[in-house]
């Protein structure tokens, strides 16, 4: 029996019971078992189960159930609709059906759970509940590893900064096999999943690093295991987890599992008002939302040339050279359309990825004039974006784009699809252009004015440098930490 409180406050008992035990429900049962918790029946609408005991829990009838007041229904079968009208046939409330053949559907149970479990505390020991002070560690989710990529950039150069506070930081990655940079072992909480780990074993798994590391504060960069891991961790030890949500492109499953999860969100940082607004619409609290905080070093003066008329014209692009997200198929398309419409140019592409020898075999015939220059080193991006008169992304989403503004505050001219935050940098024709996601004409027709008006490359080059100056100085990376972290010192 659980305890749970009706509409007035008062306590009443909960029975939870798993529907289906086979398979699913009996890996969400030893998946409760492992969070320290037991549903009180197993029930099934096979005939012969009922009255056995299922990995220490019995089964009951169909029957039995509808006997059964005050009960909460986790659905631990794949026939999930089908058994969600029989249950209401018996005249269970629909809101005390819920979903539970997943870790995912578990959580969002979980996540009102504790809400009722937390009220029903607050009646029996008011005022006896001390708020803890988080002084311990900051855990960075890199899902991806440490990976050339703006998400691990940002990460690496928050921790960095923190460090300056003598603040701890730690790494949560799943190995370190394909790493682009590599952290001492102190700095990495590493997670081996095996190939046959269901997601409950890695939810686990995680859980038990994070719990080795209380109190703590969890800056959840992707919406995925870690993140599902940390909300456990904020169901189960409330006080001792400080829960950040990062939000780093438009990607719907952010909103999805972000706004899911809003209960035990302690903090939500976005990229920008269209982002801010979407949460608040979905019911994030508008004091849980705020702007990610970054700065680009060497922007207070800009000193740099540019290409002039009967020289090519000089491109980069800085990132991952993969198709997913980052496009380089169609950057691909962009180059041919440039040779066709004969404007001279050099592309340097910074980075590496899946796609980069497909990419270079593709582009074989224009070698000499796209040249890759693999993964370089953060402090070797400004020296890079400063020999770049026109910085490109065709990206099908984006967050606020690292190498974007790393380009910017060099002075070279954007020239970029129309993402989440685009807007936000680049004001379109006058420091740079912003184009439809997809639109190869479109990013053609503008390197093309750049390379017959050069006269624009530094005029919109010194806006955007400017923009990003001036950003640079509004934005307050130690302020947005010291209030969302819960320290005793910062």
């Amino acid at each position: 029996m659980k305890y749970s409180l009706d509409e007035t406050g008062d306590v009443i008992l909960r029975t939870i019971v798993f529907w289906g035990a086979g398979k699913i429900g009996k890996r969400m049962q030893n998946f409760w078992q492992q969070l320290g918790l037991q549903p009180d029946f197993f029930a099934d609408n096979r005939e012969e189960l009922s009255g056995t005991v299922c990995q220490g829990v019995r089964v009951i009838s169909a029957e039995e159930l509808k006997k059964l007041d005050k009960v909460f229904i986790l659905i631990t079968c794949n026939e999930t609709e089908a058994i969600r009208t029989q249950l209401l046939e018996y005249g269970i409330s629909g809101e005390d059906i819920f979903k539970g053949n997943t870790v995912w559907d578990m959580l969002s149970f979980l996540t009102l759970y504790r809400k009722e479990q937390l009220r029903w505390n607050k009646e029996k020991d008011r005022g006896k509940l001390p708020e803890t002070n988080l002084s311990g560690n900051v855990l960075f989710d890199l899902q991806g590893g440490f990976v050339l990529g703006g998400v691990e950039a940002w990460a690496m150069q928050m921790a960095e900064v923190l460090s300056a506070q003598e603040v701890k930081s730690k790494f949560i990655i799943p190995d370190q096999l394909n790493d682009v940079c590599r952290y001492d072992d102190n700095d990495v909480i590493q997670l081996n999943y095996p190939a046959d780990f269901m997601e409950t074993d890695r939810c686990i798994k995680c859980l038990s690093e994070i719990h080795k590391c209380l109190p703590c504060n969890i800056v959840c960069n992707f919406p995925f295991y870690t993140y599902m891991a940390a909300c456990l961790a904020k169901i189960l030890w409330p006080r001792e987890v400080n829960l950040i949500a990062i939000v780093h492109n438009d990607l719907e499953v952010y909103y999805e599992r972000y706004s899911q999860m809003q209960e035990i969100i302690d903090y939500c940082l976005v990229t920008c008002d269209a982002m801010e607004e979407r949460f608040i619409q979905g019911g994030m609290p508008k004091e849980k939302i705020d702007r990610i905080a970054w700065e680009i070093p060497g922007v207070d003066t800009l000193n740099r040339t540019y290409s002039k008329a009967g020289q090519p014209i000089r491109i980069g692009y800085a990132g991952r050279i993969v198709i997913n997200q980052k496009r380089m198929d169609v950057l691909i398309e962009i180059i041919k359309r440039l040779k066709e419409a004969e404007a001279d140019f050099q592309l340097e592409l910074a980075g590496s990825g899946d796609y980069e020898e497909e990419m270079k075999e593709i582009l074989s015939d224009v070698s000499g004039q796209v040249h890759f220059r693999g993964c370089l080193a953060r402090e070797q991006m400004a020296e890079f974006w400063k020999n770049q008169d026109i910085g490109i992304n065709c990206s099908d989403f984006e967050g606020r784009c690292i190498s974007k503004a790393e380009s910017m505050a060099a002075g070279a001219v954007p020239v970029i699809t129309d993402t989440s935050s685009a807007r936000d940098d680049v004001q379109d024709g006058y420091n740079g252009f912003v184009v439809p996601v997809g639109d190869v004409e479109g990013m053609v027709e503008k390197i093309c004015y750049l390379y017959h008006h050069r006269e624009q490359l530094e005029v919109m080059g010194r806006r955007s440098h400017e923009f990003i100056k001036k950003e640079n100085k509004e934005s307050n990376v130690l302020q947005m930490w010291h209030k969302i972290l819960k320290f005793q010192r910062m």
